[in-house]
């Protein structure tokens, strides 16, 4: 168990109603229009806040590269100035930071694409590492060096799993 999979957050299953970009009922947002995109963005967010009543809230997206790229260059059809990735940035206040890490490429299920919502907060969600990565001296055996190391981790632990909501095949 790692953060992708944490067991006890939240999953929003997105509607598969893309057919644009020769897409049939697909998930992907790259088939989907730019109101079902929205729409699914939305929906995400308020599963959180639905099902804790509005206590928690996220405020950090996280999704694969290639999602990243596609929402920064599409363009809004009723406002060509603006990308879609921009126009949600605007109006979606309460999230702060949009990142793309690669590891979320082929992370769902059935080697899908995965989008990750969730409150960066260390009480929220906390990395545990009590021993971090250390070197020792070199010592020299024979003609080469060997240099021992040790490291030890905990893993995530995430106190309110609540507050994070994904979704496979984006």
């Amino acid at each position: 168990q790692g953060f992708f999979n944490y067991p006890g957050t939240l999953q929003y299953v997105l509607t598969a109603d893309g057919n644009q970009n020769g897409g049939t009922n697909a998930t992907a947002w790259n088939k989907k229009t730019p109101d079902q995109v929205i729409r699914d963005f939305a929906a995400m967010i308020s599963t959180v806040r639905t099902t804790t009543n509005g206590v928690e809230d996220v405020d950090t997206v996280l999704m694969p590269l290639a999602l990243y790229t596609y929402l920064s260059a599409l363009r809004m059809p009723t406002v060509s100035e603006l990308t879609m990735l921009t126009w949600l940035q605007r109006n979606f206040p309460t999230i702060t930071k949009w990142e793309w890490i690669n590891e979320l490429a082929g992370a769902g299920s059935g080697a899908t694409d995965k989008i990750i919502m969730y409150k960066r907060d260390p009480e929220y969600v906390n990395f545990q590492m009590p021993q971090s990565f250390e070197q020792f001296a070199p010592q020299i055996k024979g003609l080469t060096y060997e240099v021992f190391c040790h490291a030890r981790v905990g893993g995530v632990i995430m106190y309110r799993p609540a507050s994070c909501v994904w979704s496979d095949g984006v």
